[in-house]
């Protein structure tokens, strides 16, 4: 398997997200993350179920939670440059992209 390297926009996404929801509902951010864990572990088993969606970039929705993570598989690692808000501009996450996303 290859291994997931995550944006550290992306990371910064995932973690201000945990506490928006640990401070509404205690245990709520502990789950978001176990979901994202799973979906994270679920795209680096099998990258290529997960429908393209911009260009090599692929979106797999989360279950329960309104995100979606955005990745591009790469020879060398799944890159995640995204946890995307679905009410969040499509496009706010493209300055991320660089020659080794």
């Amino acid at each position: 398997m290859k291994p997931i390297i995550i944006h550290p926009a992306a990371l910064a996404e995932a973690m201000d997200q945990e506490d928006y929801y640990e401070d509404r509902q205690e245990g709520l951010g502990v789950e978001f993350q176990a979901v994202l864990a799973a979906d994270l572990d679920r795209i680096q088993r099998n990258p290529a179920a997960v429908k393209r969606w911009d260009g090599p970039y692929q979106k797999l929705f989360m279950k329960r939670f309104p995100f979606a993570v955005i990745f591009r598989e790469r020879t060398d690692a799944i890159r995640v440059v995204a946890i995307k808000h679905h009410s969040r501009d499509p496009d706010y996450w493209k300055h991320r992209i660089t020659n080794e996303t």
